[in-house]
């Protein structure tokens, strides 16, 4: 007889001596013998039949002959060959061909101006396709709503591709002249005057596009909740992803588009700079910072693939993401929303390695054991290959998990007072936090040029920030041709100015929608210049005079003209209000 079936033997002697003692001390009165069942019902075993047969098979050692393994035990009962330990081992990393990662379209050289990079994202195409939009909303709103005589919107004219450019060019103007309401930025008032604005596009043009603004078709039948930006998103996604090919390192991490109405896909995240909107999934090119592909989260109806694996739903928006650029031996950060052992296993499988932060409680469930108790500065760590997680003390506990990385200490950027030493800490936490605010980083350089504004329709403001996130690309697109550093905000500035050169209609007549209440600081100081001269107001309808309404000297009265200072921007009397206005102070 063998050692394994003397074993068990033993243990079937022991089983049926057991069971023979169960059987009886619970001998029932009646036919069945049912174990006894707690008061409240907690912990009740049920009706289970105590027999010797029962016993055994719940010890899974009756039939212990047939189909056990070598050491004696059924396969099903066989230890993982996979578990953790404290036995190091030399991760196995293979190099990342640097040669096929950059820019993968033909159409940029070193002869590109900033404007022909930001025109790559946002093409004349898709800005036809928002001039498009637009037209069909208003004529939407004309069929469906029952409009005023006198709205703007009697007097519209369709949006064409130029003019939708120039609206787009004022539109991240604004954010280079802070004002509190849209309105201040065609105000006639010398404080607040800012005479591009008029020049370029009048007020009520402007507003009226604003208005009618649309990113999709007005009434799409649709399910969707992002139905009313898909068109463009759908063209901005793909656009990103073929114009650029990562390099090594990748980031994957969350950030917010501003929104606090109400609306059922808004999150909050509260270390954030914006801690409440909608969540976009970034995946970023470290040494770049150019954004490979996004997903807008929308909660449950967040669209990914589903993985046979069973990765879960932060699993499968990596993987969605990562669809793509795996077998490339590129290496991804995370934070610990995302990082688990059973992804960065998966990951690894398909050459691509991992690092990140990961939650307590996703170790556990990977049997990883207890860690140590440590005090400041000290290092657990425990391995199961190709994993290693790490346990360090800081000013907290710190849990990191990695495929590439070995547990050595390295210097920091910070000094020891005492002894004048740099401070070290492990080498996965060093490189972790260099590459892992590369989304935050894009997140407060883009907030300086931010052209949204508060609005109660998410959808505008979500399609005016993908915008946004497309001149953020470009910004990346023209370092990496002209190989030189250039801030966003000089870039936006000059995106702003090719785009009026290029695109602006014909020099806009002077139109006074309202006359201004506010008296012109300039007025006394220019009275000697030729340009304030008298003119017919536009259209030679005749006006309230500005002098005669406000004057504080004299009784007030309502008198119109048919004059006006073209200058000043003020209708007067041709007689004595023209003189009094531009010579004395109070009137």
């Amino acid at each position: 007889m063998s050692y394994n079936e003397d074993i068990a033997n033993t243990g079937l002697e022991i089983a049926n001596k057991f069971a023979d003692y169960f059987s009886s001390i619970y001998k029932p009165k009646t036919n069945l013998t049912t174990l006894p069942t707690t008061s409240a019902g907690v912990g009740s075993l049920g009706s289970i039949h105590i027999t010797k047969e029962n016993v055994l098979k719940k010890l899974n050692l009756l039939d212990i002959h047939k189909g056990a393994g070598p050491d004696g035990f059924p396969p099903e009962q066989e230890v993982p060959s996979s578990s953790w330990d404290s036995r190091p081992f030399q991760p196995e990393i293979f190099e990342f061909n640097e040669y096929a990662a950059g820019l993968t379209c033909n159409t940029f050289d070193t002869k590109s101006l900033e404007s022909d990079c930001f025109q790559h994202f946002m093409s004349e195409e898709v800005v036809s396709k928002l001039a498009e939009f637009t037209n069909a909303q208003h004529q939407n709103l004309i069929r469906e709503c029952d409009i005023r005589l006198h709205s703007r919107l009697q007097n519209w004219r369709e949006v064409s591709v130029e003019e939708m450019y120039v609206f787009l060019a004022v539109t991240f103007l604004f954010t280079r002249n802070k004002h509190l309401d849209i309105q201040e930025h065609w105000s006639t008032d010398p404080l607040l005057q800012s005479p591009i604005f008029s020049k370029t596009m009048s007020r009520n043009r402007y507003t009226t596009i604003l208005g009618l603004l649309s990113f999709s078709k007005p009434n799409t039948l649709s399910s969707h909740i992002l139905k009313d930006i898909l068109p463009i998103l759908k063209h901005i996604k793909k656009t990103f992803k073929c114009s650029f090919t990562p390099y090594r390192d990748l980031c994957v991490d969350e950030s917010i588009m501003p929104f606090k109405g109400y609306l059922s896909i808004k999150q909050y995240i509260p270390n954030k700079r914006n801690r409440f909107g909608i969540k976009l999934i970034i995946l970023c090119d470290v040494k770049t910072r150019y954004i490979i592909d996004f997903i807008i989260y929308c909660g449950a109806r967040t669209e990914i693939i589903v993985d046979p694996d069973n990765l879960g739903v932060t699993g499968g928006v990596v993987t969605t993401l990562l669809q793509d650029l795996m077998q490339a031996n590129r290496r991804v950060y995370m934070d610990d929303w995302y990082s688990s052992p059973k992804l960065y296993n998966y990951l690894y499988d398909r050459e691509t390695y991992a690092c990140g932060t990961v939650m307590l409680n996703w170790l556990r469930k990977a049997n990883i054991g207890q860690f140590k108790l440590l005090k400041k500065g000290e290092i657990d760590v425990k391995y199961s290959k190709p994993l290693i997680a790490v346990k360090f003390k800081d000013k907290r506990e710190i849990y990191m998990l990695s495929t590439f990385h070995d547990a050595t200490f390295g210097p920091t950027n910070k000094y020891c007072r005492e002894t004048g030493l740099p401070k070290m800490k492990p080498e996965i936490i060093i490189d972790y936090n260099k590459k892992k605010v590369t989304v935050d980083n894009t997140d407060t350089v883009l907030h300086s040029i931010h052209c949204i504004r508060k609005n109660k329709m998410w959808q505008k403001k979500l399609g005016i920030h993908l915008i946004d996130l497309c001149m953020l690309n470009a910004h990346a697109v023209y370092q990496i041709i002209q190989g030189t550093k250039i801030s966003l905000a000089e870039f936006q500035l000059c995106v702003i100015r090719q785009l009026i050169e290029k695109y602006k209609l014909q020099e806009l007549e002077y139109s006074i929608a309202t006359t201004s209440r506010s008296v012109n600081c300039l007025r006394l100081s220019a009275f000697h210049l030729a340009d304030h001269m008298p003119e017919y107001t536009e259209g030679k309808k005749s006006r309230v005079c500005f002098v005669c309404q406000h004057t504080i000297l004299r009784k007030r009265c309502r008198k119109e003209s048919r004059f006006m200072c073209k200058v000043c921007g003020v209708t007067l009397c041709i007689n004595p209000c023209f003189k009094i206005y531009h010579k004395y102070e109070e009137f």
